[in-house]
């Protein structure tokens, strides 16, 4: 044993010696690849630079036009996916409204005079569905834009950041002017009105104290807190009467109001992003046009980005007029979020009841044992 225990002092000592330089060698490895990644980038930042200063203002146009295409391509394909989405709330919006039509009895209708508008809005949504497949179709090729090298991103991050220089230099000494304009104002006026502002100090000073002013200020909070509490505690109360008095119908109700207000507010934000597109397809192609003298293949990049243009101006002439929806008062949107907890708790309900019997099923398949045993143990398992 004497003999045996240095020989495993020995492996465990290599065996730790060999782990260390393992690790010694995985960190170099790691750090050749960072050093590796840094001086590539570093000469791709030199490119840059030297791009800019051999190519000078022309070339710095070429950068900031490919980079203005880029731009409204990617803008391009946001909104196409923007409009896949407004179809789907669209569609859900029409299809919640249609779940109200067993309600549409002239009784109901008496009592719940808002179906006849529901019915109404549910068409323009069907509708606007239909002229939102349109637009997908329109945009359904994606804009092409200009590539740009990695030299060329680095070059336009130069471009940016001098003009960011320049626009704070012209920012910061016009800052310091309004200061010393200001400056000088509040000096005179100190020295015109010194006495007056004294005479109103004590005057304030005697009216009220510190203190007076803080109790004052913590009463004000206190109530306002009380009033937002018990407004809100009102506002509850108003949503779960609405589903005791209107029941199904109007948990069904609130629900498409809320489809009908999702779907119009992808629609608005689609044409302010179709807005946005024009101007971006209209600056692309222009810059494209004042460079493409000095770089080949932008005449027709240009030529195609003026044509989303004018496919963005036809967009915008379909989706000129605003679909409607309904707004929701407060205990609407209360007796909403009962409804959806209520109908998360009863998919609960079922999910578990299926659960169970699902494992009752099971026990009693384990019950088919021999015949003498069959009858005492389903009814142990039952």
């Amino acid at each position: 044993m004497a003999a045996g225990a240095p020989t495993l002092l020995e492996g465990l000592h290599a065996r730790a010696h060999s782990g260390i330089q393992a690790t010694v060698e995985i960190v170099k490895v790691q750090l050749d690849i960072a050093k590796q990644a840094a001086h590539e980038r570093a000469s791709i930042a030199k490119a840059g630079k030297k791009l800019l200063d051999e190519g000078g203002q022309p070339a710095a146009e070429v950068v900031i036009a490919k980079k203005a295409s880029i731009a409204a391509a990617e803008l391009d394909r946001h909104i196409a996916g923007q409009v896949h989405m407004a179809i789907i709330k669209l569609e859900d919006s029409v299809s919640k409204v249609a779940k109200l039509e067993p309600f549409q009895s002239n009784e109901t209708n008496a009592e719940f005079p808002g179906t006849a508008g529901l019915s109404h809005l549910a068409h323009e949504h069907e509708a606007r569905a239909s002229t939102c497949r349109q637009v997908a179709h329109l945009l359904d090729t994606p804009a092409t834009s200009a590539h740009m090298s990695p030299e060329e991103l680095d070059a336009y991050t130069i471009v940016r950041a001098k003009a960011g220089c320049a626009t704070m230099l012209s920012s910061t000494s016009q800052s310091l002017e309004n200061i010393r304009q200001k400056t000088l104002a509040g000096v005179t006026s100190l020295t015109a009105s010194g006495d007056d502002e004294n005479a109103k100090s004590s005057e304030q000073s005697q009216d009220s104290t510190l203190l007076q002013g803080l109790q004052e200020h913590t009463r004000s909070g206190v109530l306002k807190v009380q009033q937002v509490v018990n407004s809100r505690f009102e506002t509850a109360k108003a949503g779960k009467k609405l589903l005791e008095e209107g029941g199904e119908r109007t948990a069904l109700e609130v629900a498409a109001k809320e489809a009908l207000l999702d779907a119009c507010s992808i629609d608005r934000e689609i044409a302010r992003q179709v807005g946005s597109a024009i101007a971006a397809f209209e600056e692309s192609s222009s810059k494209l046009r004042a460079v493409q003298s000095n770089y080949n293949g932008l005449s027709v990049l240009a030529g195609k980005h003026e044509s989303r243009a004018d496919t963005y101006r036809q967009i915008a002439s379909l989706l000129e007029t605003p679909v409607g929806s309904l707004e929701m008062e407060a205990a609407e949107k209360d007796a909403l979020s009962i409804a959806k907890m209520k109908d998360g708790c009863d998919a609960l309900h079922r999910r578990t009841s299926v659960g169970l019997e699902a494992v009752k099923s099971m026990a009693f398949s384990g019950c088919a044992g021999a015949d003498g045993e069959t009858r005492r143990l389903r009814a142990v398992c039952a």
